[in-house]
Protein backbone atom coordinates (compact mmCIF):
# COMPACT_ATOMS: atom_id res chain seq x y z
CA UNK A 1 0.00 0.00 0.00
CA UNK A 2 0.97 3.50 -0.78
CA UNK A 3 2.09 5.36 2.31
CA UNK A 4 4.40 7.77 4.05
CA UNK A 5 6.32 8.77 1.21
CA UNK A 6 10.03 9.66 2.15
CA UNK A 7 12.94 11.06 -0.01
CA UNK A 8 15.12 9.49 -1.96
CA UNK A 9 18.40 11.40 -4.05
CA UNK A 10 20.00 9.24 -6.61
CA UNK A 11 23.58 10.25 -8.83
CA UNK A 12 25.31 8.89 -10.91
CA UNK A 13 27.15 8.42 -14.75
CA UNK A 14 26.57 6.61 -17.56
CA UNK A 15 28.45 4.92 -20.46
CA UNK A 16 26.71 4.39 -23.59
CA UNK A 17 27.59 1.49 -25.73
CA UNK A 18 26.78 2.80 -29.34
CA UNK A 19 26.84 6.25 -30.94
CA UNK A 20 22.55 6.76 -30.98
CA UNK A 21 22.93 5.92 -27.06
CA UNK A 22 20.51 3.29 -26.72
CA UNK A 23 22.30 0.74 -24.82
CA UNK A 24 24.25 1.78 -21.77
CA UNK A 25 25.21 0.88 -18.07
CA UNK A 26 24.68 3.35 -15.33
CA UNK A 27 26.53 3.03 -11.70
CA UNK A 28 24.47 5.01 -9.29
CA UNK A 29 24.67 6.21 -5.97
CA UNK A 30 21.75 6.96 -3.41
CA UNK A 31 20.04 8.04 -0.15
CA UNK A 32 16.96 6.76 1.01
CA UNK A 33 14.73 7.68 3.82
CA UNK A 34 12.32 5.62 5.15
CA UNK A 35 10.55 6.32 8.70
CA UNK A 36 10.53 2.78 10.03
CA UNK A 37 13.54 0.64 8.46
CA UNK A 38 15.74 3.84 8.58
CA UNK A 39 18.36 5.57 6.42
CA UNK A 40 19.74 3.61 3.52
CA UNK A 41 22.47 4.25 1.50
CA UNK A 42 22.60 2.30 -2.18
CA UNK A 43 25.14 1.58 -4.85
CA UNK A 44 24.21 0.19 -8.10
CA UNK A 45 24.57 -0.93 -11.71
CA UNK A 46 22.10 -0.93 -14.04
CA UNK A 47 22.12 -2.53 -17.35
CA UNK A 48 19.52 0.40 -19.87
CA UNK A 49 18.16 0.53 -22.86
CA UNK A 50 17.05 3.34 -24.49
CA UNK A 51 15.12 3.61 -27.55
CA UNK A 52 13.72 7.42 -28.67
CA UNK A 53 10.64 8.00 -30.23
CA UNK A 54 9.82 10.90 -32.33
CA UNK A 55 12.98 12.37 -32.08
CA UNK A 56 12.83 13.51 -27.95
CA UNK A 57 10.87 10.98 -26.27
CA UNK A 58 12.91 8.66 -24.89
CA UNK A 59 11.58 5.24 -23.40
CA UNK A 60 13.78 3.28 -20.80
CA UNK A 61 14.04 -0.21 -19.20
CA UNK A 62 16.79 -0.69 -17.51
CA UNK A 63 17.81 -3.99 -14.90
CA UNK A 64 20.81 -4.43 -12.48
CA UNK A 65 22.24 -5.41 -9.54
CA UNK A 66 23.53 -3.59 -6.58
CA UNK A 67 24.25 -3.04 -2.51
CA UNK A 68 22.03 -1.49 -0.42
CA UNK A 69 22.54 -0.52 3.65
CA UNK A 70 19.77 0.50 5.82
CA UNK A 71 20.96 2.08 8.89
CA UNK A 72 18.22 1.04 11.42
CA UNK A 73 16.53 3.95 13.71
CA UNK A 74 16.89 2.00 16.78
CA UNK A 75 19.30 -1.11 18.21
CA UNK A 76 18.24 -4.06 16.51
CA UNK A 77 17.86 -7.48 18.37
CA UNK A 78 17.86 -11.17 17.54
CA UNK A 79 16.63 -14.13 18.78
CA UNK A 80 19.46 -17.22 19.92
CA UNK A 81 17.24 -19.40 20.23
CA UNK A 82 17.57 -18.99 23.93
CA UNK A 83 17.49 -14.97 24.65
CA UNK A 84 18.06 -11.64 23.00
CA UNK A 85 21.12 -10.49 21.55
CA UNK A 86 21.79 -7.12 20.73
CA UNK A 87 21.87 -6.79 16.91
CA UNK A 88 24.26 -4.15 14.28
CA UNK A 89 22.96 -0.65 13.81
CA UNK A 90 22.85 -1.44 10.01
CA UNK A 91 22.14 -4.35 7.70
CA UNK A 92 23.19 -5.08 4.07
CA UNK A 93 21.05 -6.61 1.38
CA UNK A 94 21.70 -7.56 -2.24
CA UNK A 95 19.10 -5.68 -4.51
CA UNK A 96 17.88 -6.34 -8.21
CA UNK A 97 16.35 -3.08 -9.48
CA UNK A 98 14.04 -3.09 -12.12
CA UNK A 99 13.33 0.38 -13.73
CA UNK A 100 11.05 1.62 -16.29
CA UNK A 101 11.20 5.45 -17.39
CA UNK A 102 10.21 8.35 -19.16
CA UNK A 103 12.05 11.31 -20.85
CA UNK A 104 12.55 13.98 -23.15
CA UNK A 105 15.93 14.26 -25.28
CA UNK A 106 16.75 17.77 -26.31
CA UNK A 107 16.73 20.45 -24.32
CA UNK A 108 19.98 22.12 -25.50
CA UNK A 109 22.77 24.34 -24.28
CA UNK A 110 26.10 25.91 -25.09
CA UNK A 111 27.97 22.90 -22.88
CA UNK A 112 25.27 19.98 -23.18
CA UNK A 113 21.86 18.54 -22.92
CA UNK A 114 19.62 18.08 -19.82
CA UNK A 115 16.88 15.38 -20.15
CA UNK A 116 14.24 15.61 -17.56
CA UNK A 117 12.61 12.06 -16.65
CA UNK A 118 10.33 10.49 -14.89
CA UNK A 119 11.05 6.83 -13.67
CA UNK A 120 9.35 4.28 -11.53
CA UNK A 121 11.28 1.56 -10.06
CA UNK A 122 10.80 -1.97 -8.52
CA UNK A 123 13.21 -3.75 -6.69
CA UNK A 124 14.04 -7.27 -4.86
CA UNK A 125 16.06 -7.05 -1.85
CA UNK A 126 17.79 -10.17 -0.67
CA UNK A 127 18.67 -10.87 2.92
CA UNK A 128 16.69 -8.33 4.65
CA UNK A 129 14.61 -10.98 6.51
CA UNK A 130 14.00 -14.32 6.49
CA UNK A 131 10.39 -14.33 6.60
CA UNK A 132 10.35 -12.21 3.26
CA UNK A 133 12.74 -13.25 0.88
CA UNK A 134 12.91 -10.90 -1.56
CA UNK A 135 11.45 -8.34 0.09
CA UNK A 136 10.12 -6.35 -2.50
CA UNK A 137 10.38 -2.14 -2.95
CA UNK A 138 9.27 0.71 -5.09
CA UNK A 139 10.65 3.98 -5.76
CA UNK A 140 8.43 6.65 -8.19
CA UNK A 141 12.19 9.01 -9.49
CA UNK A 142 11.66 12.66 -11.06
CA UNK A 143 15.14 13.85 -12.41
CA UNK A 144 16.98 15.36 -14.89
CA UNK A 145 20.09 13.82 -16.82
CA UNK A 146 22.77 16.07 -18.22
CA UNK A 147 25.03 15.05 -21.23
CA UNK A 148 27.94 17.22 -21.56
CA UNK A 149 28.64 18.35 -25.24
CA UNK A 150 31.86 16.32 -27.00
CA UNK A 151 33.87 19.20 -28.26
Amino acid sequence: SYNNPQPVVMAGVHQSFNTRQTLGLTLRIGYARHKYQGDALTLQAMFQYTPVVANHLELRIGIGGGYRWWFHPSRSVHWTGSEWKNGRAYKGVIQVPLQLSMGYRGISTVQGEFRPYIAYQLGAHFGYTPDLTPMPTSTFLVGVKYAPKQH
